[in-house]
């Protein structure tokens, strides 16, 4: 069984390897990290550790078929096969950052990375005000400010934060593969505003 699953720890598929990594951790069997340092596997050491450093409940998750699972909850993104949610999970950077943090900056809106909160509250700011807010998954996205020629923006973390980045050429390239997930986003948005706007109307 040992063999089986150091196998699959250093297999290079990272939901593989991964599975492998919690089923290993859920043993507690030590002797795994030793098998890995002497075959070198730099980066499974690196997934296992981030594992058996994750002990919260409320924290984060780094599991890629975690992220699939908690992406999937995601208004923007519910709609989107999980396939499709791999590719964004393969790429998606967590980050955890203070508040008061000014996270990046882009000269426009084009530019701009993704973002997912999973705790806290990210701001996106123009000429020093808070133009919008993104609460526990929301979905810091091109296509809220698609309309909007301002320049200069700042993604700031107005409370302590987690979330994840998905940098936009990853994010980009991956929907010119699969036309879905725009229209999934973009019919999302508008289901979205149409309730909005109803219940202000009430």
């Amino acid at each position: 069984h040992k063999t089986i699953f150091l196998a699959n720890v250093v297999n290079p598929d990272p939901m593989m390897s991964e599975a492998a990594i919690s089923a290993v951790f859920q043993l507690k069997n030590t002797d795994f990290i030793h098998d890995l340092k002497r075959l070198d596997q730099k980066e499974a050491i690196k997934r296992f550790q981030r594992i058996n450093t994750t002990e919260s409940e409320d924290a984060i998750p780094t599991l890629k078929f975690e992220i699939i699972a908690w992406f999937s909850k995601v208004q923007l993104l519910k709609n989107i096969p999980g396939l499709i949610l791999l590719e964004f999970a393969k790429h998606a950077e967590i980050i955890n950052t203070p508040s008061g943090k000014q996270i990046a900056k882009y000269k426009s809106i084009r530019e701009m990375d993704y973002y997912i909160v999973y705790q806290g509250l990210l701001g996106v700011v123009v000429n020093g005000k808070i133009i919008k807010k993104y609460k526990p998954k929301g979905f810091v996205n091109y296509w809220d400010f698609i309309d909007d020629y301002r320049s200069d923006y700042k993604v700031v973390a107005l409370e302590d934060t987690s979330f994840y980045k998905i940098p936009r050429e990853q994010f980009n390239e991956t929907i010119s593969f699969y036309e879905e997930v725009p229209i999934a986003i973009l019919t999302s948005k508008n289901k979205n505003r149409l309730s909005t706007t109803v219940s202000k109307v009430y």
